[in-house]
């Protein structure tokens, strides 16, 4: 049983095979580039709400330093100012030898052991070991 198929026949055939061929290529790459679409469409979302939440927290900022409160403390911190009825305190460091840097501190311990030293022997160091 053999089957006569004519050219022409053939020949349509591999025409509609290349047209289907071709249109199961076009379909993928529009959905290729609709998933592409989408990525992007969602990347940029994302990047709105960090700015939109940037944006409020400029927002909150903003309004902070507008507020009579901050004003009131840069005014007294950096300009001295107090207002009515407030009293300035400064409180000394606890211990001011804690920011002295090591070649000071060795200097100010050799002048603690010079002012301890018995004063015939500050003559001594003076006179002597110039």
């Amino acid at each position: 049983m053999q089957h006569n198929i004519s050219k022409v026949t053939k020949t349509i055939l591999i025409i509609e095979l290349c047209l289907a061929f071709y249109m199961i290529i076009v379909l993928f790459s529009s959905l290729y580039d609709d998933y592409q679409v989408e990525s992007y469409i969602t990347e940029f979302d994302q990047k709105n709400q960090e700015i939109k939440a940037e944006n409020e927290k400029l927002k909150d900022e903003l309004e902070y330093f507008r507020s009579p409160q901050y004003q009131d403390k840069i005014a007294k911190q950096n300009f001295g100012l107090v207002n009515p009825g407030e009293e300035v305190l400064i409180l000394p460091h606890p211990d001011d030898s804690q920011n002295l840097n090591l070649e000071e501190q060795q200097l100010s311990k050799k002048l603690v052991y010079y002012e301890n030293l018995p004063t015939y022997k500050k003559w001594w160091y003076l006179v002597f070991h110039k």
